[in-house]
């Protein structure tokens, strides 16, 4: 005997409830409990995630939620990390944190200076969870400060040498190089002429 129905031709968004009894050649039983049943599909995942701010040991990003909602509203997104291990798969990862409503950012805190962690996020409706939304992976750092003591080192006719020292306060992340800018007396602006 068949224990499966389709019911079709349903309002997407909308609510419907249903029961069932059992026949026999001597009546029908009772009711089952009730069931109530969104027409619906899941949501599709969170997109554009990307990087608010970070300090040393926390950080915050961010994220849309996706245009297709399955037919009902998104009302909770669950985030997932992988704790700091690189090893892990997204579908290894923990949960982070549960957020409810419209809420689309999410800050991690107590994490170690100068270490990356990867995050992934899932939206949810009535219908379920969507897929994982692709990884987002924060340094935990923040911006250098300055170099120091800009200096000459060497100039001629048609040339100069600029020597600096190395910012002096580790923020997690080392510097990957400089970017060396002169000012243009004509449009009274800087302007980046070089890279290190």
């Amino acid at each position: 005997m068949n224990t499966l129905f389709i019911q079709s031709g349903l309002t997407p968004g909308s609510y419907y409830q249903f029961k069932l009894r059992a026949k026999n050649y001597v009546g029908l039983s009772p009711f089952s409990r009730f069931v109530r049943i969104i027409a619906a599909s899941v949501p599709q995942p969170p997109v554009n995630l990307v990087r608010v701010s970070s300090t040393t040991s926390s950080v915050t990003f961010g994220w849309s939620p996706n245009a297709v909602n399955g037919g009902a509203s998104v009302f909770d997104y669950a985030v997932y990390w992988d704790g700091g291990d690189s090893s892990l798969l997204p579908t290894q990862f923990t949960e982070a944190h549960d957020t409810t409503y419209n809420i689309t950012s999410f800050t991690e805190t107590q994490l170690t200076k100068g270490s990356y962690y990867r995050f992934v996020v899932q939206a949810q409706n009535d219908a379920g969870y969507s897929d994982f939304s692709s990884v987002i992976r924060l340094l935990a750092a923040v911006v250098n400060s300055e170099p120091l003591s800009l200096r000459k080192t060497y100039q001629d006719e048609l040339s100069i040498r600029l020597a600096w020292n190395q910012p002096a306060i580790d923020v997690g992340s080392a510097v990957t190089n400089y970017l060396v800018s002169q000012f243009n007396d004509f449009t009274s602006s800087w302007a980046v002429i070089g890279s290190t």
